[in-house]
């Protein structure tokens, strides 16, 4: 008998354990209905749909490249590129499965059946006649293109086409890239197939660069990027490749050879990763030389200024940007050459680490534990080589609390808390492993990794320092990013992970901004309010108020944004400290965070995301984030929290954005960000968009453009200033005493005795807003006159309050809505007609298909209007419950229209009794309950 593997039993076990298998040859994919949907890692796979495994068989395929199987065994022979018989061998390792007693029937003698190659397609470049007639225009499943990119040779021969599909909605976007090529299979039939050429893959724009000699060559990530880039190059010339950074292996580099090579990959981990695979490749295909650009240099706002092109430090290159991004974003050929000139294109080429056995540098200082510190770094001593080998950069621990102080490869000084459970995991290597992802430079053999450790183990400093995790108020007193304002028990040190959150900066004088800046908002209550705004946050906290948003909008560009950069102005840079509502609801949280009662900015609402907004602005409202748990199932007790305030802008309120999801505003919502329309013009007083006084300007753009120029030079010094007034004058009691004053006399001018809650609480507000700015004006950080800014909060409050219709609870008007609404649309059709004093309907009247309850018509006789009829709604208690009042509490809409005098209730219990007893048409000799509703009471008085 011949051992031989039964791969039936080895797939039937693997299958009964799909999971662990899933688990441990494709990690990360999840479950759709049946199938395991997965990236294949065999090829640059860059989001899950087009792999898939079959949960119940076994069996899988990729569509993009026609490979398949029908059972795990096969798919790990896929995996692993090993035959069926080891890849079950592989298996039944995995599964501790015992094949070796296996056996099958011994075959008779004779010549043995030779084994069939396995089919192949191979591309065929390039493409030749008989294919460029049947090109595909469209995808099978995938449909029609959103992009194509054709690849041509030196003399403008076809090679292979990248096609582009997107998938979902405007707001849940996924692209997929198919490339097309024609191939022979091994029985030499030609056919288009959606595969990639194995290897010696083309790249895009080789009929550029035969024509161009003695240009650099730039190469970008992806064909998109590559059209973008030829418009902002016009020395260069641009050219990409196909399957992104994990395919650089497989492309053919030969025409780059003798060639000057510029590099601009993506701004995400995967770009900073190809940088040494690819300059490997390169240096194989004979390039003469290779420069990456400086990703930190777009880290800026381009702008055209008097027609000429600039720069403006404190901007973002977001995560994953490219060329086709920094086009979006503005940037421009000039901008380009901006950087060229200023020297910043290009990253700086680093000197080389020292060698591990490089020996100390003369002088050598004297030695602790086994570990010597001189500027060029740390080295410790070898036992066996008898000698100091080097071991990292400079590292030093600046407190007890393991704040680690190093300088990474770019000479940019890091500071970094290394949580002492690191230590305790895995040998400590996440700690070595957190330095690295920072930049240290680092020895990185194992005897080195567990010196580091040892090393950092002896730095025992004496200073003790609290770390503050957030800005704001510490006791009494103030956490800013370069400092604290005030006195405390304890030495205070600001740490953040993404100590960029938050731009504070400063530039210029405080009485430079103010005669720039602050001088120009004086008669403009807009500018003058939102820049008061950026003064009240650090109030919030003394005054036990919740956070406050406030959102500048109109439906078109009248300067909405100035006020946001005047606003800024106060604490960083005009054009630079804000952020854009466009974020994740993760991402806000942090953001949130290290502004904690300072002032956040977020300009333009509608590209937030319509469904999440409303919960964004709860969140931002209630000052807490999401609670995570841990790795054991516990919450982490990392959960971010805040106090703020906060200004938004947009062409839309946040009621109609969360409308274009079909979803409505919560009252708190509202009252959480405060609508101040800018077209909504008060007292017949003349203005110019966001501006009532032009203070000599010859138009409202001319005073913008000075707000923007000002701001963007002087800035960040008045709010550290506001801050120290408010620390030596800090008496809480007398400081609370008097802003509940203030708020107490502006409600007493705005705030009837009938007014609801939610009014109270925005004009507290808006009054604290006024009061702030009016404490920055008593302390001459503003210069404005006394009043100006109560004035403005006076000015913005009646915006606000016609705005939203009146003093009534924003809730209350909505249920009305709703009642309204559903009479309007359902009176006539979904209740019987009810005319006869007994209880006895028309039979004669047209059938009601869909019934809440019967209707009445009663006449009246006035001596002024005659006869007039009134409709009087018997409704059903369900139908009211689930119908008329969805989404409210039933018991609220139904005192709701008691006292707007809509609902006829029983007489008997003085109103308390909601429900009547009546003898309806149809329902018996009993009465029934039902709720009684006076139709045209709904449109009249009641003060809502």
């Amino acid at each position: 008998m011949g051992n031989s593997i039964d791969f039936r039993l080895v797939a039937e076990r693997a299958l009964s354990a799909v999971d662990s298998v899933l688990a441990r040859w494709l990690p990360n994919g999840k479950r759709q209905g049946g199938e395991y949907v997965v990236t294949n890692p065999t090829r640059a796979d860059n989001s899950p749909g087009s792999f898939s495994v079959n949960l119940a068989s076994g069996k899988w395929a990729d569509f993009a490249e026609d490979s398949k199987g029908g059972d795990l065994v096969s798919l790990i022979a896929y995996l692993e590129g090993v035959s069926q018989k080891e890849a079950a061998q592989i298996l039944a390792d995995f599964l501790n499965l015992d094949i070796s007693a296996t056996s099958a029937p011994q075959k008779p003698a004779g010549k043995a059946k030779a084994k069939p190659a396995k089919y192949t397609w191979t591309a065929m470049l390039p493409v030749p006649e008989a294919g460029l007639a049947s090109i595909p225009s469209e995808h099978s499943s995938l449909g029609k293109p959103s992009a194509v990119w054709e690849y041509l040779n030196g003399t403008g021969a076809l090679m292979m086409k990248v096609f582009r599909f997107d998938k979902g909605g405007a707001s849940n976007r996924s692209k997929e890239y198919r490339p097309l090529c024609w191939c022979q299979g091994s029985d030499g039939k030609q056919r288009w197939r959606w595969q990639q050429p194995a290897d010696n893959r083309p790249l895009y724009g080789l009929d550029r660069l035969a024509w161009v000699t003695g240009k650099p060559v730039l190469l970008v990530e992806g064909e998109k990027a590559c059209d973008a880039a030829i418009g902002l190059f016009s020395d260069v010339v641009v050219l990409s490749w196909p399957g992104g950074s994990k395919a650089l292996g497989k492309v053919d580099f030969k025409s780059l050879g003798g060639r000057e090579v510029w590099y601009w990959p993506d701004n995400d981990k995967a770009g900073a990763e190809s940088v040494p695979v690819l300059r490997n490749h390169l240096e194989q295909a004979g390039i003469k030389s290779l420069q990456v650009f400086n990703l930190r240099a777009f880290e800026a706002t381009p702008k055209t200024e008097n027609g000429k092109p600039v720069l403006i430090a404190g901007g973002e290159w977001p995560d994953k940007a490219d060329a086709a991004d920094a086009v979006e974003m503005g940037w421009t050929a000039d901008h380009i050459e901006l950087l060229k000139s200023d020297g910043v294109l290009f990253e700086v080429e680093l000197a080389s680490p020292p060698s591990e056995q490089e020996q100390l540098p003369a002088g050598e200082p004297e030695a602790f534990h086994g570990f010597k510190i001189v500027d060029g770094g740390v080295y410790f001593f070898d036992g066996k080589a008898k000698s100091y080998k080097f071991l990292c950069s400079k590292l030093e621990q600046l407190a007890w609390a393991r704040l680690l102080k190093f300088t990474d490869l770019d000479y940019i000084e890091k500071e970094w808390v290394a949580p002492n459970r690191l230590f305790a995991t895995d040998g400590g290597s996440e700690v070595v492993r957190e330095l690295a992802d920072r930049g240290l430079n680092a020895s990185m053999n194992r005897n080195s990794k567990s010196k580091l450790l040892e090393y950092i183990n002896t730095l025992n400093p004496t200073e003790r320092v609290r770390l503050a995790y957030k800005m704001g108020w510490h006791g009494d007193s103030f956490m800013l990013p370069y400092g604290v304002v005030g006195t405390s028990s304890e030495t205070l040190r600001y740490y953040s992970e993404d100590s960029q959150r938050c731009k504070m900066k400063q530039a210029g004088t405080l009485e430079e901004w103010r005669g720039g800046v602050a001088k120009y908002a004086a008669g403009n209550p807009l500018v003058a309010f939102m820049m008061s705004v950026a003064f009240t946050a650090p109030l919030l906290e003394i005054m036990g108020m919740e956070t406050s948003g406030f959102h500048i909008y109109s439906d078109s560009s009248d300067g909405k944004t100035t006020t946001l950069t005047a606003a800024s102005s106060v604490l960083g840079q005009g054009e630079g400290y804000g952020y854009k509502w466009r974020a994740t609801d993760n991402a806000l949280e942090g953001i949130a965070a290290s502004h904690s009662d300072c002032l956040l900015v977020l300009d333009e609402i509608g590209q937030a995301n319509d469904r999440l907004i409303g919960e964004t602005v709860m969140m931002l409202g209630n000052g807490l984030g999401k609670s995570r748990a841990n790795e054991r199932g516990g919450v982490q007790g990392n959960q971010h929290q805040w106090r703020l305030a906060y200004l938004s802008s947009g062409e839309q309120t946040l009621a109609g954005k969360m409308s274009e999801a079909g979803l409505k505003t919560k009252a708190g919502m509202e009252v959480r960000l405060l609508n101040i329309p800018v077209r909504l013009h008060l007292d017949g007083v003349e203005s110019y968009g966001v501006f009532n006084e032009l203070h000599g300007f010859s138009s409202g753009a001319d005073l913008s453009d000075q707000f923007k120029s000002a701001a963007n030079k002087f800035y960040g010094t008045a709010f550290p200033a506001f801050i120290a007034k408010l620390i030596e004058n800090l008496d809480r009691e007398k400081l609370i005493a008097w802003l509940s004053q203030k708020q107490a006399e502006f409600a007493q001018y705005h705030v009837s005795d009938t007014t609801g809650g939610q009014v109270r609480r925005a004009a507290d507000k808006f009054a604290l807003v006024g009061a702030a700015g009016e404490l920055a004006t008593k302390w001459g950080i503003t210069g404005w006159e006394k009043g100006e800014a109560l004035r403005a909060a006076d000015n913005c409050f009646k915006r606000w309050l016609n705005d939203r219709g009146g003093e009534g609870n924003l809730e209350d008007k909505q249920i009305l809505q709703q009642v309204r609404l559903f009479f309007e649309r359902e009176g006539e059709s979904g209740f019987t007609r009810w005319d006869l004093d007994d209880a006895k309907v028309d039979e004669h009247t047209p059938r009601t298909m869909k019934r809440y309850g019967f209707r009445k018509t009663e006449s009246e006789t006035d001596q002024l209007l005659g006869v007039t009829t009134e409709s009087v709604y018997y409704t059903l208690p369900e139908s009211f419950r689930t119908e008329i009042c969805k989404g409210y509490d039933p018991k609220r809409v139904a005192r709701l229209l008691r006292d707007h005098g809509a609902l006829v209730c029983d007489t008997e219990k003085n109103g308390s009794r909601l429900q009547r007893s009546v003898r309806l048409p149809g329902m018996g000799k009993h009465p029934t309950k039902c709720y009684v509703i006076k139709h045209s009471a709904l449109y009249g008085g009641g003060g809502v």
